[in-house]
């Protein structure tokens, strides 16, 4: 499909559908990329605190989990979804999701600050709430527009001070699982029941079709994001969802040697603004009280971090 690495050289920002045949050869659009030069775009994160502080667990927002006896109730989540995001936090360029690090034990970089979810407050998977150790991959914007992925230790919710070299006032980031390393696919994986999910695992039924997206770099320094929701005119139509060996090549085609998985499922939306494109993945339940549901009526998944690309030039 791919754009020559010259032509990239010439966009500061380009929104480029993706297409696929079906079981029957019947070509539709099964997506988009956003594609982005990073020195001339930036990102503006729009965080729900509030939903980093929830104990997840407790307060989770499908009714099939109390049902289970995994949550005492049921609470809206407090989280805004691209929908949402766009009539709050207007005049972006475009906007997507990018994992799920207020609900997961994935942290976020705000501003140079480690957010964690703090004590007593679980994470989806955590039976009881523990600080963050483990080694977590991270896509970081620093202040002079530079963009890279970067593993960082953290210990005891603290970045250890021999990675602190990588963040600085002004840098951004989250962290979420590599799909694509040195040109070689990362195959995704669940935690098993029961245990505490790790900084290399994700949700995700292996193999299976889905919404996906994933984030990386291409050789010319453009940044890649790329979303698969299924049919755009018909998400629900899940005969037509992608898999992550799709979602791969699709980061192939752009040059991309080195991505992170950035969600799946009703965690992936996003928008063009130019061409008012909001395309939201359909959430695919196994009974309606499996639905995430933010209100009454509405199964749009509020997500805890949405990035916001805008020009570097605005205020």
């Amino acid at each position: 499909m791919g754009y020559e690495s010259q032509e990239l050289n010439l966009l500061n920002y380009n929104f480029i559908p993706l297409e696929k045949r079906d079981t029957d050869g019947v070509l539709y659009t099964i997506g988009h990329a956003i594609i982005w030069n990073p020195y001339s775009i930036r990102m503006d994160f729009i965080i729900s605190h509030e939903a980093l502080r929830r104990d997840t667990v407790s307060t989770t927002i499908a009714p099939y989990y109390v049902r289970m006896g995994l949550a005492e109730r049921v609470e809206p989540y407090p989280a805004l979804s691209v929908r949402e995001a766009i009539a709050k936090f207007p005049d972006g360029l475009a906007y997507f999701n990018a994992g799920e690090s207020g609900m997961l034990l994935n942290p976020l970089i705000e501003d140079g600050m480690l957010l964690t979810k703090p004590q007593n407050a679980r994470a989806v998977w955590q039976k009881e709430w523990e600080p963050l150790n483990d080694t977590f991959s991270f896509f970081l914007q620093h202040i002079d527009g530079c963009v890279e992925l970067q593993s960082l230790r953290i210990v005891n919710n603290q970045i250890h001070p021999d990675d602190l070299r990588h963040v600085r006032q002004g840098t951004y980031g989250f962290s979420v699982p590599y799909i694509l390393k040195n040109g070689k696919q990362i195959r995704l994986k669940n935690p098993l029941a029961g245990e505490t999910s790790k900084a290399n695992e994700t949700w995700y039924t292996l193999g299976a079709p889905a919404a996906l997206c994933a984030i990386g770099l291409t050789p010319t320094g453009h940044a890649v994001w790329v979303g698969l929701i299924g049919d755009v005119a018909n998400p629900a139509d899940w005969g037509r969802n992608g898999t992550e060996d799709d979602l791969v090549q699709y980061l192939r085609d752009f040059g991309v040697t080195d991505a992170l998985f950035a969600g799946a499922s009703g965690d992936v939306q996003y928008y063009d603004a130019k061409s008012k494109t909001l395309a939201v993945a359909a959430e695919r339940a196994k009974s309606e009280d499996k639905r995430w549901v933010l209100r009454e009526g509405q199964t749009e998944r509020g997500v805890s971090l949405i990035v916001k690309l805008v020009n570097s030039q605005s205020k």
